[in-house]
């Protein structure tokens, strides 16, 4: 008879548990996109900035959503809104403007605001949602009033994993560059350009010490995407320089979400820095990085990661 314990894998058994390697594509993920945003790779757009023919491109224009229908969203020209309220920049650059609320007309509304008009800003999507239908238009429309505008800033890098890419990502010139572009909008299908799409191609075990368990080397794809071959050329020197260094990694089955389900900052959230110390999963090194520029299409070449995960935090 065969001993039961020949039905039993070694590891991790549970199914639907974060897989280590989800766990390293999401740090991987995570320390792209805060450190292009400490580096200073964002743009702000301030309620009263216009385009060369005089369009405000803080304006917000309202959209038909596939979820919530007519009268609820308004969508900017700008995806990937700035929410990180606690980032260190490394240089003096212009101040990160985290959007709090709206101005309709010459009236200011936080999205603390009750009542009617309340709403949840979508920072991912660059947008706001109404709770109720028709909302400034049924608060304002006796007046005559119907421009509603944000400042922010936007991340000049949108940075996903390939678990997280699902449509599409591609989109034209003038919908990245949207000043003076008409009414090209980016729905929540659609990914700005420049993008970073973060993967794992293979893993392999190897002994770390007598009975301390065994390291797992990841080698991890980092495409990028742009319509500019020198800016997505730009982006691959940068991260082809990354090596021999700690990357901070997050146990992202413990750690509460950034979001709600609104797209909004979910208050929970610890922080953008002290996840990675709340929640540290393990070790993790970014040992070489190699970079190869392949442009084709919007494709401009890739970096290949190696790293190496430790059985111990």
């Amino acid at each position: 008879m065969t001993s039961p314990s020949n039905y039993t894998f070694i590891g991790n058994t549970r199914i639907g548990n974060n897989s280590i390697s989800s766990n390293v594509v999401e740090s991987i993920k995570y320390w792209i996109d805060i450190s292009f945003l400490s580096d200073g790779a964002c743009d702000t757009i301030n309620k009263d900035e216009t385009d060369y023919s005089g369009k405000n491109i803080g304006a917000l224009t309202p959209v038909s959503d596939r979820v919530y229908g007519d009268g609820f969203v308004y969508q900017s020209y700008f995806k990937n809104w700035v929410w990180e309220e606690d980032i260190s920049k490394e240089y003096d650059f212009e101040d990160i403007v985290v959007c709090s609320g709206i101005w309709i007309g010459s009236d200011f509304h936080s999205k603390q605001a009750s009542g009617d008009l309340y709403f949840s800003i979508d920072y991912r999507n660059g947008r706001v949602v109404f709770e109720n239908q028709n909302a400034v238009e049924n608060a304002y429309g006796a007046s005559g009033v119907n421009e509603v505008v944000a400042e922010f800033s936007y991340k000049r890098v949108y940075v996903v994993t390939e678990t997280e890419l699902v449509r599409s990502f591609a989109e034209s010139e003038s919908m990245n560059n949207p000043i003076g572009s008409g009414d090209n909008l980016l729905n929540e299908d659609k990914i700005p350009l420049p993008a970073i799409i973060v993967s794992e191609n293979n893993h392999s075990w190897r002994g770390y010490q007598l009975g301390g368990g065994k390291i797992c080397s990841h080698s991890i794809n980092v495409d990028v995407f742009s319509h500019d071959d020198d800016l997505g050329g730009s982006i691959i020197d940068i991260l082809s320089q990354q090596e021999n260094k700690k990357v901070p990694s997050v146990d992202w089955s413990l750690c509460e979400s950034s979001f709600d389900w609104m797209g909004d900052i979910n208050p929970a959230f610890s922080g953008v820095y002290d996840i990675a110390t709340i929640y540290k999963w393990k070790d993790m090194d970014l040992l070489t990085a190699n970079g190869v520029k392949q442009a084709t299409g919007i494709r401009t070449g890739f970096v290949e990661f190696l790293v190496d995960s430790y059985p111990h935090k």
